[in-house]
C-alpha cells in the first residue's frame, strides 16, 4: 500500500514538473517583418480573382516538451480564432480541415492550413474587391486541460493575414503607396517600396504602355521596371508576378505626390488600367537664429560635411570678450523646417571635449512652455557666458531632439543633435617681470662706498591685447627705490626694460623689503601686479681675520685655515689679499679646500709667486659667503730648508660686495701666523757645529748614469753616508767605513732615484755634513 502511494506521489510530482516545463512554437515560413503592426508578424498571402480562386498559407505547430499539446477552436476562443482587424471586418477565412482538435505528440510537429476564399461580389463592404486583413490568434495548450487558462499554454501567437481580391485579370497588390515623411538630404540613399503586379487569369496578357504622372514639379519619385531592358508591349504569363521598385528621394521640403499606370487589353475591345498613387513628404528640421539681444554679435552660417551629408550650423561670434567678465544673452531662434522639434535635452558644452563649460551655463532653455516647437514658430534661450581664459573658446549649445522616435525615414545622425556654436575671444593683457623679484643684496654705507645702485627689470606683455602700465606705487611713504620710466605701453609679446635705482640712506643694520605695485589696464583683480624689492642696509663694521700657528716636521704637508673670528663673513661676496711667506723654499702652496667653508660655491684663484701668495675669492651674481667661521683652508707642502721658522702674514686683506671695495674695518685687527719646523730623524743641520774640524763635500750629477761624491777630511775618519729625499725618507744608505785623511770619492748609480731634490748626509764622530743636489733624467 505504501509503495503504491509513493508511486502515485512520484507520478504527481513528475506531472507538476512536466506542467512547469511546457514549451512549443508556432511559425509560418511566409512571415515577413511587420509594417502594419510592428509587434506582430505579417503574412502577405497575395492577390486572387473574385471567383473560383483562393489563397492559402501554412503554419507549423511544434511541441518541444515531454507532454502532449493540442490546438482547438472549440475548447477556447483564445486557442484558435479569427479576429477583426480595424476597418477590415472578418469574412471568408477558413481552415483547410476543421480542427476538432489537433493533437501534437511530445517532441513532434503538425501543420494547419489557412484559406481565403473571395467568393462572388456582392453589394456592401463585406464582399467588395480590394485588400482584406484579419488577425489570427493561435495557441498550443496542455491536452489534459478541458478548459485551459492562460497558464496551461505552451505558446500563444498572433498573426496579421493579408489577402486581396480583384475583378481584373491583371492587377496590382497596392493602389496607394504611402512613403510617409522622408528626411531631405543630399546623397543617394532613398526610401524604396515594391509594387507588385500579378496575372491572376489563366491566359497571358500584354502590357502595352505605362505612364508616370507627378503632381508637383521636380518630383522625388523614381520608377524601376522589373527588367531594365523591358520594351513595350511585353507579355505577362498566367500566375506570374512582376515587381516594380518605386523610390523616393525628396528634392523639396513638403508634400510630394505622383501616380503610375500600366495599360493592357483584358478583352480585344476593352483597355484596362492598373495604377497606384504615391505620396511622400520631404521633411527637415531647420533652426535659424534670428538675433541675439544685448550684445554686438556676428551671426553667420557654417557649412559642414559629414560623409555625403551637407548641413548648416549657426555660429554666434561674440568677438573680444574680457577675461573674467560675465554676460547673459538671449538667443532668438525660429523653426524654418516642416518637422516639429521635440527636445529631449539641452546642454552648453565645450567644442573640444564635450565637457561642461566652467563659468558658463544655461539660464533658460527652449520650449519651457510647450512640448514641440512647431514650424514657423519662434522661441529663445538664455545663456550665461564667461571667458575664463585668454584666447579663443568655442561653446556649443547642443539640442538633442526626439526625431528618431518618429516615423521618419532616412534621418541622418546630425539631425538628432542640433548645434549652435558660440565663439568668443578671451582678451586680457598680462604683465611679466624678469626677474620676478629684485634683491640688491647687502648695501654698506660709508664714505668709500657708492651712494646709489641700479638694476634692470625686464617687463613683458604676455597677454593678447595692448598692456598699459599707468604708474608704479610703493607700500612705504619714503621709498628707497625709484623706477624709470613709470609709464609703459606694450603690444602683445613686446618687452621693455625699466631701471630700478636704490638711493640708500645711512641707517642702522636693517633689512628693507618693499612692494612695488604696477597699476595696469588688466581686468580686476589682475590690474595691480606686485614686485618684491629687497635690500639689506649695513654700515661698515669691525671684523677680525686670523691665521693659526703651526709646528711641523720638514717634508710634512699641512693645512692652514683663514678664520673669521667675528663670524660675519656672510655679509660679503668677495675677498682679496696677498700673504707674505718669508721662506718660500720651505713652504710651498699646494691647493685649497672650500667644502664646508664660507667660500663654498665661489670662484677661487690662488697663486704663489716667490714669497707672495695671491688670494682672490669671488661669488657670481648676488651670492654671498656662507656664514661660517672658516673662510677657506690653504694646503701647503714643506721641505727641508735653511731656516727653522717661516712667517706667514696678511698684507692688506679686503672684503667687498658688488658695489663696495671694503665693507669691513680690518686694519690692525688681523693676526700673523708662524710656521715652526721640528727636527726629523735626528737631523741636526739647523744646529751650529760643535768644533772647527775641516770637512768639505762636492757632489757631481752631470753623468747621466752615476752620481760622484768627492769629500775631503782633515783627519782619518769613520764616515757613514745617507741620501734623503725632500720628505726625509732614506733613498740610499752606505755602511760606515774608514776613510783616509785628504780627498776621498764615492760613486753610485741613478737607476733607483727619480728626478728631484735630494740631500746627502755624511756623519762622522761628533759632526754631520749635508749638501743638497738635484737629479734630472
Amino acid at each position: 500500500m505504501f509503495k503504491t502511494l509513493l508511486y502515485i506521489l512520484i507520478i504527481f510530482c513528475c506531472r507538476i514538473v512536466s506542467f512547469a516545463q511546457l514549451s512549443g512554437s508556432i511559425y509560418n515560413v511566409d512571415s515577413l517583418p511587420g509594417v502594419l503592426d510592428k509587434k506582430l508578424p505579417i503574412i502577405d498571402m497575395g492577390l486572387c480573382f473574385y471567383e473560383n480562386d483562393s489563397l492559402s498559407t501554412t503554419f507549423t505547430l511544434v511541441n518541444s516538451c515531454r507532454q502532449m499539446l493540442m490546438i482547438d477552436n472549440k475548447t477556447s476562443n483564445i486557442a484558435l480564432n479569427f479576429l477583426d482587424y480595424p476597418n477590415y471586418p472578418y469574412h471568408n477565412w477558413f481552415f483547410s480541415s476543421e480542427p476538432t482538435p489537433i493533437f501534437i505528440n511530445p517532441y513532434s510537429q503538425s501543420k494547419i492550413q489557412v484559406l481565403y476564399k473571395p467568393g462572388k461580389l456582392l453589394q456592401g463592404p463585406t464582399y467588395s474587391e480590394g485588400k482584406k486583413i484579419v488577425y489570427l490568434q493561435m495557441g498550443l495548450f496542455d491536452a489534459d486541460s478541458a478548459y485551459p487558462t492562460i497558464n496551461a499554454f505552451a505558446t500563444q501567437r498572433k498573426f496579421v493575414l493579408i489577402a486581396r481580391k480583384t475583378t481584373k485579370y491583371l492587377d496590382s497588390y497596392e493602389h496607394f503607396l504611402d512613403f510617409d515623411t522622408i528626411y531631405k538630404r543630399n546623397y543617394t540613399d532613398s526610401s524604396k517600396k515594391d509594387w507588385k503586379v500579378k496575372n491572376v487569369g489563366e491566359a497571358s496578357f500584354s502590357i502595352d504602355s505605362s505612364r508616370f504622372k507627378p503632381y508637383f514639379t521636380n518630383s522625388g519619385f523614381s520608377i524601376w521596371t522589373p527588367n531594365d531592358s523591358m520594351i513595350y508591349p511585353f507579355s505577362v504569363s498566367p500566375k506570374e508576378i512582376l515587381n516594380w521598385s518605386i523610390s523616393f528621394k525628396p528634392k523639396r521640403i513638403g508634400y510630394d505626390s505622383a501616380s503610375y499606370s500600366l495599360f493592357y487589353n483584358q478583352t480585344p475591345d476593352t483597355v484596362k488600367e492598373i495604377n497606384t498613387t504615391m505620396r511622400a513628404v520631404g521633411g527637415v528640421q531647420d533652426i535659424t537664429v534670428d538675433s541675439v539681444s544685448d550684445y554686438d554679435t556676428n551671426i553667420s552660417t557654417i557649412i559642414e560635411s559629414s560623409a555625403s551629408d551637407t548641413f548648416s550650423r549657426y555660429l554666434l561670434d561674440m568677438g573680444d570678450f574680457p577675461v573674467g567678465m560675465d554676460k547673459e544673452m538671449n538667443v532668438y531662434i525660429r523653426n524654418n523646417g516642416n518637422i516639429p522639434i521635440g527636445i529631449l535635452d539641452q546642454l552648453l558644452i565645450n567644442q573640444i571635449n564635450d565637457d561642461t563649460v566652467s563659468g558658463s551655463y544655461i539660464v533658460t532653455k527652449l520650449q519651457k512652455n510647450r512640448d514641440y516647437l512647431f514650424p514657423t514658430l519662434n522661441d529663445s534661450f538664455k545663456v550665461h557666458i564667461k571667458a575664463i581664459k585668454r584666447g579663443e573658446s568655442i561653446l556649443r549649445y547642443a539640442i538633442y531632439t526626439d526625431i528618431t522616435s518618429r516615423k521618419i525615414y532616412g534621418v541622418p545622425n546630425y539631425a538628432k543633435r542640433l548645434i549652435i556654436y558660440i565663439r568668443l575671444r578671451g582678451i586680457e593683457p598680462e604683465i611679466k617681470f624678469s626677474p620676478d623679484s629684485i634683491d640688491f643684496g647687502t648695501i654698506h654705507f660709508s664714505s668709500d662706498c657708492p651712494v646709489e645702485k641700479s638694476m634692470t627689470l625686464k617687463v613683458t606683455n604676455i597677454g593678447n591685447i595692448k598692456l598699459t602700465n599707468y604708474k608704479i606705487l610703493f607700500n612705504s611713504v619714503n621709498s628707497l627705490f625709484t623706477f624709470s620710466p613709470n609709464y609703459l605701453e606694450l603690444e602683445p609679446e613686446e618687452s621693455a626694460t625699466i631701471s630700478v635705482s636704490l638711493i640708500p640712506q645711512i641707517y642702522s643694520p636693517l633689512e628693507n623689503i618693499e612692494i612695488a605695485k604696477f597699476i595696469t589696464n588688466c581686468f580686476p583683480p589682475a590690474d595691480t601686479s606686485r614686485l618684491k624689492i629687497r635690500v639689506f642696509e649695513l654700515p661698515k663694521i669691525q671684523n677680525r681675520l686670523e691665521l693659526s700657528d703651526r709646528t711641523i716636521k720638514p717634508g710634512t704637508p699641512f693645512i692652514l685655515p683663514i678664520i673669521d673670528s667675528s663670524s660675519i663673513v656672510g655679509l660679503a661676496s668677495a675677498f682679496k689679499d696677498t700673504l707674505d711667506i718669508i721662506d718660500p723654499s720651505s713652504v710651498v702652496f699646494d691647493g685649497f679646500i672650500y667644502n664646508n667653508t664660507a667660500s663654498e660655491g665661489a670662484n677661487i684663484e690662488i697663486n704663489q709667486i716667490k714669497n707672495k701668495l695671491a688670494i682672490n675669492i669671488n661669488h657670481d651674481n648676488f651670492n654671498h659667503f656662507i656664514s661660517r667661521d672658516t673662510l677657506i683652508l690653504l694646503k701647503f707642502k714643506t721641505y727641508l730648508g735653511e731656516f727653522i721658522e717661516s712667517d706667514i702674514k696678511f698684507t692688506k686683506p679686503k672684503f667687498s660686495d658688488k658695489s663696495c671695495e671694503n665693507i669691513f674695518n680690518l686694519e690692525d685687527r688681523t693676526k700673523d701666523a708662524k710656521i715652526t719646523f721640528d727636527s726629523i730623524c735626528g737631523l741636526k743641520s739647523k744646529l751650529k757645529p760643535i768644533n772647527n774640524k775641516y770637512f768639505s763635500l762636492n757632489i757631481y750629477t752631470e753623468n747621466s748614469e752615476i752620481v760622484d761624491l768627492n769629500f775631503e777630511t782633515s783627519e782619518k775618519s769613520n764616515i757613514e753616508i745617507k741620501i734623503y729625499d725632500t720628505y726625509g725618507n732614506i733613498s740610499k744608505q752606505f755602511s760606515p767605513q774608514v776613510y783616509e785623511k785628504g780627498l776621498n770619492s764615492l760613486s753610485f748609480g741613478k737607476e733607483d732615484l727619480a728626478s728631484g731634490t735630494y740631500i746627502c748626509e755624511l756623519q762622522t764622530t761628533g759632526q754631520i755634513f749635508t749638501r743638497r743636489f738635484f737629479i734630472i733624467k
